[in-house]
């Protein structure tokens, strides 16, 4: 797959999908995580995940 096919792709996923590195910042955005998240990928992009995504568990 080609670099602009991936780009693509990633653009048009449906469900959010946010792209996490090592250090648990985030990498990437797609569109519907900016909406999912109500920030753009600007906002989201550098920010460790867990600042952002909170997970309610028992």
């Amino acid at each position: 797959m080609n670099l602009p096919a991936a780009a693509t792709l990633w653009a048009s996923l449906p469900v959010p999908a946010v792209l996490v590195g090592a250090d648990d910042r985030i990498l990437s955005v797609n569109g519907a995580a900016e909406q999912f998240f109500n920030l753009g990928a600007r906002a989201l992009e550098g920010v460790p995940v867990w600042d952002r995504l909170v997970v309610d568990a028992p």
